[in-house]
């Protein structure tokens, strides 16, 4: 591609500044930033490139990344120079981006002239929500920096230093974060050196997390704080596997990439552990995400977090969980950002695993006189979700009898194929802490 490197924010110590813009993502969420001049013309590319082809949106993952690569700013040749040297698949991202007029076509619409008007419509700009979740991280980084402004630095410091975010496309597309990440700090250092010992340290911070990670107790009361990404980035772990989601950490205001969490669900009933993940940032302090308390000028600790398990519902119920772990006073905590002692944090991560995992029950475990074809597994009143599965077809559900050391909630029906010749029994569901491994074998006479 070969983009001469140019003047721009990387040699001024204020960057030319536009005026805020607002960028809608899915689910009414959206973004309020204030972009450097360089900034707005990548965006611009992006949406120009997105313009001829398929995608909706204004700014996408695959936009972003070709207008990176073909931009006519100095972080554009130094990213040319990367790709190249370690081999990225620059055709994949076009075609992943369905963008028909190849390389020459994306450098063409770098130059062209942007009608504002014409590109954005009533002045609404859009993003997919992983590009919103780019931008959003980029902010995040400017403000850890106390800038007023987002720049290509924070842009492409927010794609490199978010783990997980698109890992498995990045990757097939021949992008390795850590060498990616030293590549990104020599640039830095020759470019713009007062901001090298900055990226120096979310280096560390992510790709060295803690050897001995802490564990953190964060509060959540839906009463209060009925916030509605809740509910879609409870979704997205479901359908994902994992969500990454800020939250308050109380007055704590240090914490270490890699250090756990779990989420405490407070105020009405039912009450519980709702979430568990890793922190994967410093703390930053944000405005207020209470409307009168912002008004007022207040402030709170953040952190992002990525979740592995989040809904509204306790996976653990208060009571069972102080009844496992011997303690009551600090799960009633009313703030967040408490460190749980290491010993308590291992019994806890014990009675996690087990309320979290699925048991697997070979059939031959199961008198087949005490299970009939057709009827619910039942454990007196509970009921759980089971496949019985013969010659690789389910054939129906089972009954039996047996008493039951648990509570009586139904569970929703959530049938699921498994393995020729098992029952799959799912245990990640309230009150289900009793339906470990031994229980099951004393239940079915397995030793």
């Amino acid at each position: 591609m070969g983009v001469p490197f140019m003047s721009n924010e990387n040699q001024a110590p204020t960057p030319r500044q536009r005026s805020p813009i607002t960028i809608q993502g899915e689910s009414q969420r959206s973004v309020v930033l204030t972009p450097t001049a360089e900034l707005s013309e990548l965006l611009d590319h992006a949406a120009l490139i997105n313009k001829q082809t398929p995608e909706t949106f204004h700014y996408s993952l695959g936009a972003l990344l070709l207008a990176f690569a073909y931009g006519k700013h100095g972080i554009s040749a130094w990213f040319d120079s990367y790709i190249s040297k370690v081999g990225v698949d620059v055709a994949a991202i076009l075609s992943y981006e369905q963008f028909t007029g190849g390389a020459a076509g994306i450098q063409r619409l770098a130059v062209q002239p942007v009608d504002i008007d014409s590109l954005y419509p009533g002045g609404s700009r859009t993003a997919t929500a992983s590009a919103l979740d780019w931008i959003e991280r980029a902010k995040r980084f400017s403000e850890e920096q106390g800038r007023s402004w987002v720049g290509l630095r924070h842009m492409m410091g927010a794609v490199i230093f978010m783990p997980g975010f698109h890992e498995k496309e990045l990757h097939g597309w021949g992008f390795a974060r850590p060498r990616w990440a030293f590549e990104y700090l020599g640039f830095m250092e020759q470019k713009i050196p007062a901001d090298f010992e900055f990226w120096k340290k979310v280096n560390e911070r992510t790709f060295r997390p803690a050897s001995n990670p802490s564990t953190y107790l964060l509060t959540w009361n839906p009463d209060g704080f009925p916030f509605l990404r809740f509910k879609e980035k409870a979704e997205e772990v479901k359908t994902r596997g994992r969500a990454e989601l800020g939250w308050s950490t109380g007055n704590r205001t240090s914490v270490s990439v890699g250090d756990r969490v779990f989420l405490m669900r407070q105020g009405a009933e039912p009450r519980g552990l709702v979430g568990a993940g890793e922190i994967n940032s410093g703390v930053t302090t944000e405005p207020h995400w209470d409307d009168d308390k912002r008004k007022q000028g207040q402030t709170y600790n953040r952190v992002l977090v990525d979740w592995h398990t989040l809904g509204e519902t306790p996976v653990l119920r208060l009571d069972k969980l102080i009844a496992r772990t011997g303690e009551a006073d600090l799960w009633n905590a009313q703030s967040g950002g408490i460190e749980i002692p290491k010993e308590l944090a291992k019994r806890l991560e014990a009675v996690w695993r087990e309320v979290t995992t699925q048991t697997i029950v070979p059939l031959a475990w199961v008198d087949s006189d005490a299970v009939p074809v057709i009827g619910d597994l039942t454990y007196r009143t509970r009921r759980l979700a089971v496949d019985q599965v013969s010659g690789g077809a389910v054939s129906g559900l089972g009954q039996l009898s047996a008493k039951s050391c648990c509570g009586g909630l139904p569970l929703p029906s959530a049938w699921r194929r498994v393995d020729k010749g098992r029952i799959i029994v799912l245990t990640d569901m309230p009150d289900s802490s009793c339906l470990g491994s031994s229980y099951l074998s004393q239940l079915f006479g397995v030793t």
